[in-house]
């Protein structure tokens, strides 16, 4: 089975055999970009915009390169392991297809094809947060949010229109911060795919939490609960209200410099997924077996399972409730001396409110079907105190493993 590198080695071949190979590829993805600019200059959407993507200008492309979906799929497959191809947004022969072109781009120091690559990488997430959280968007209410809710800090009160930020703000940033671990393998490529994906994404919506009356995840910043705001109260821009000082709800709107425990959770989430072969020292391993009588193979097996990728949503909800019940809002807190007194004391030890009843369920969840996974046993086949114990150790070993990405 071929392998990412194997592909790029076949591009960089075609390249070198074929002077014109360069021209080629450049004029297929200066066309995508082109389009979308056209696109974007020529709709008064504003931030409701959505991308229209031709799928002739991917079919062209892999033709160029002589590669089929399979390949792609194979390729990737091999490299980020089949769990991970699950993810619909990771097997997607078009994402697959520009990450590749965007590993060639920065490994041949070509710089306006990694970052056209970036560009249409984007494009489609956009669509895809788009319509996740904008079936329905107003383009008035939107603009409304834009010009007068949003705080100056905000991307969208910076930049006129998707294509601009996306252009002038998460190509460069991302290229800037990732382009080194992209160059150290599959799993940089991975990662700033993921991150792109998570640094977009909080455009719409973030500071995550668990709304303890319903159980289900809501956001407190970016774009949708601002837009939702705006719409119950009426306002739009044929209907405009402006405000004047910054005690106004303009500061509402100041959530992506305010999110500092939405990335803490992302980045120790994705962090734990992407080292499906972490090694615990035996030291901490037989610190758990002592403390919570579980047996060493068992708890060895549960802590490798954590890192499975399918967990990453699980992951991200329980670390949610763990650090909002704590009032995290920063490193500093977490790397404190007291922040694993206040777990056991608040977390381990807190019983019959909302959160430890939401925080217990999200855990017994997870912990069913790693169970299932590993030792092939049920929860049900055992004590209630034992399922104390291991809902304990799971906690231990996902603070371990938070401490160990935030406190370097």
């Amino acid at each position: 089975m071929a392998s990412i590198n194997e592909l790029y080695k076949k591009i960089s071949k075609f390249a070198n055999d074929d002077g014109s190979f360069y021209k080629k590829l450049q004029s297929k993805l200066i066309s995508i970009i082109s389009n979308a600019s056209i696109q974007a200059m020529n709709s008064d959407q504003g931030y409701c915009f959505k991308f229209s993507i031709k799928m002739s200008n991917y079919k062209d492309i892999l033709n160029l390169l002589q590669l089929t979906n399979n390949d792609l799929y194979d390729a990737f497959s091999n490299d980020w392991g089949a769990s991970v191809m699950k993810n619909h947004m990771h097997s997607d022969p078009y994402y697959q297809l520009f990450l590749l072109l965007l590993y060639f781009g920065l490994k041949e120091d070509n710089k306006k094809i990694s970052e056209s690559a970036l560009s249409c990488i984007f494009f489609k997430l956009w669509n895809g947060r788009k319509t996740t959280f904008f079936q329905y968007c107003n383009k008035d209410i939107m603009k409304y949010v834009t010009t007068y809710m949003c705080s100056r800090k905000h991307l969208a009160n910076k930049y006129d229109t998707p294509y601009e930020v996306i252009q002038n703000h998460f190509v460069p940033t991302v290229l800037k911060k990732y382009s080194d671990k992209v160059l150290m393998g599959p799993d940089g490529l991975k990662r700033v795919f993921e991150q792109s994906y998570t640094r977009l994404r909080q455009m719409f919506v973030s500071r995550s939490r668990i709304d303890l009356k319903t159980g289900k995840k809501v956001s407190d910043g970016g774009l949708l609960p601002l837009y939702m705001k705006a719409h119950e109260e009426g306002k739009s821009m044929s209907n405009i209200h402006v405000y004047n000082n910054d005690d106004s709800p303009a500061q509402f709107g100041d959530y992506m410099s305010a999110s500092n425990l939405d990335g803490i959770i992302s980045n120790t989430v994705e962090k734990i997924v992407m080292n499906p072969n972490k090694k615990y020292s035996n030291l901490f391993i037989e610190n758990l077996r002592k403390e919570y009588r579980v047996k060493k193979n068992v708890i060895e097996q549960l802590a490798s399972q954590l890192h499975n990728h399918e967990y990453h949503d699980q992951l991200y909800d329980i670390y949610n409730i763990i650090l909002n019940k704590l009032e995290i809002s920063n490193k500093d807190q977490i790397c404190s001396p007291g922040f694993s007194t206040d777990v056991k004391n608040k977390i381990m030890g807190s019983k019959n409110n909302k959160s430890a009843i939401l925080l217990e369920k999200k855990i017994m969840t997870l912990l069913e079907d790693m169970l299932q996974k590993t030792i092939q046993r049920s929860l049900m086949e055992y004590s209630n105190v034992f399922h104390i114990q291991l809902r304990k150790m799971i906690i231990r070993i996902m603070i371990y493993n938070l401490k160990s990405s935030v406190c370097k």
